[in-house]
């Protein structure tokens, strides 16, 4: 499924990745935190890609709910 919340679309947007929103979301959420760390970078943004990959990982809370929006906090 390659639905993504609004949320998460303005998390990647925010972190340059929106043309890749075609990709399955466990993918992309993977492929950016491995950018991430392989680029040694740190901040909210990043935190919110480590709390959802995490959320992923231990299969709660479910992505396109509230709770799981709710780990992406406001940056801007």
């Amino acid at each position: 499924m390659t639905q993504y919340s609004k949320k998460e679309q303005e998390l990647f947007t925010a972190l340059g990745y929106s043309d890749l929103l075609t990709q399955e979301p466990v993918v992309l959420y993977r492929m950016v935190a491995l950018n991430m760390f392989k680029e040694g970078n740190s901040g909210i943004l990043v935190d919110n890609i480590r709390r959802c990959l995490n959320a992923i990982d231990k299969g709660e809370p479910y992505r396109l709910t509230e709770e799981f929006d709710d780990l992406i906090v406001d940056w801007k």
